[in-house]
C-alpha cells in the first residue's frame, strides 16, 4: 500500500510518498516523470563534473544488472539503500561501486545518493557538511545551496519514504536531513537536486523543471 501527503518542515512544503518496500522498483524512463506513465521519484545525482553519483542495480536471474551508468562509476562513495526479498528488508551502507556489495543473496535492487547520516549525532549544518566531505573524499558539491531536492529513506518498521521539496522553497542538504527526520526516517539519502528533482503520485507531486528528463526513477509498482 502507498499514500501521498504533504507536510510543513521549517515552513517549507515537503511532498511525501509513503509505501511498502515491496511496492517500489527502479525503472528506466529517459523522460520526465510528468510525461511518463509511472508514479515515483527521480533517482539520479549528477556532480559538477557531469558524472553520476547515483547507483541503480537491478537483479535479473541472479545476476547484478546496472541500470544506470552511475552503477559502474567508482569516482565517489555514496550512501546506498538495499532492498532484499526476505521480509522485504531495507538496509543502508556506503559504497563506491556495485562490485563492493557483500550480500548478493536475496538482493532485489539498490539505489544510491548522498547520505543523510541520520545515525550520526550531528549538531548543525557545518557538522554535517564536514561529515559529507569526509565520506565522499571531496570538498562540497552543493551542500549549502538552497534548491529543489528529492530523497528516499526508511523508518524503523521498514516503511519507505520518497520525499522532496520544490520551488520556490528548496532546501539545503542539512534541511533535507531535518525533513527526513521529521517525516520519521531512520536512515535516508538525497537522490537529487535542482531541475531534475521530480515526484509524482497520480495528479499530486512536483516537477521542478518541465523539460528535464531523468534516466532512472524509483517507481511505484503498477503505477
Amino acid at each position: 500500500m502507498s499514500s501521498y501527503y504533504t507536510t510543513a518542515v521549517d515552513g517549507k512544503t515537503v511532498h511525501v510518498i509513503k509505501t511498502d518496500p515491496g511496492d517500489i522498483v527502479p525503472r528506466l524512463i529517459q523522460d520526465t516523470i510528468g510525461d511518463s506513465d509511472h508514479d515515483g521519484i527521480n533517482a539520479g545525482y549528477f556532480s559538477s563534473l557531469s558524472q553520476m553519483l547515483s547507483m541503480a542495480i537491478y537483479r535479473t536471474d541472479g545476476t547484478p544488472s546496472p541500470v544506470c551508468s552511475g552503477a559502474n562509476e567508482n569516482y565517489y562513495s555514496r550512501g546506498t539503500l538495499f532492498f532484499y526479498t526476505y521480509s522485504l528488508y531495507v538496509n543502508y551502507d556506503v559504497l563506491q561501486s556495485y562490485t563492493e556489495i557483500q550480500k548478493w543473496n536475496d538482493l532485489l535492487w539498490a539505489v544510491g545518493g548522498l547520505s543523510m547520516l541520520l545515525y550520526q549525532n550531528l549538531k548543525d549544518a557545518n557538522d554535517y557538511n564536514n561529515a559529507l566531505d569526509t565520506e565522499y573524499g571531496k570538498d562540497k558539491f552543493d551542500w549549502d545551496t538552497t534548491r529543489p531536492r528529492s530523497g528516499m529513506g526508511y523508518d524503523s518498521t521498514g516503511q519507505v519514504y520518497l520525499f522532496g521539496v520544490d520551488k520556490p522553497y528548496g532546501m539545503t542538504l542539512w534541511e533535507m536531513r531535518n525533513a527526513s527526520i521529521a517525516i520519521g526516517c531512520e536512515e535516508a539519502i538525497n537522490l537529487d537536486g535542482g531541475g531534475s528533482s521530480q515526484l509524482k503520485y497520480s495528479t499530486n507531486g512536483f516537477q521542478s523543471s518541465k523539460d528535464t528528463s531523468v534516466p532512472v526513477i524509483v517507481g511505484l509498482s503498477g503505477r
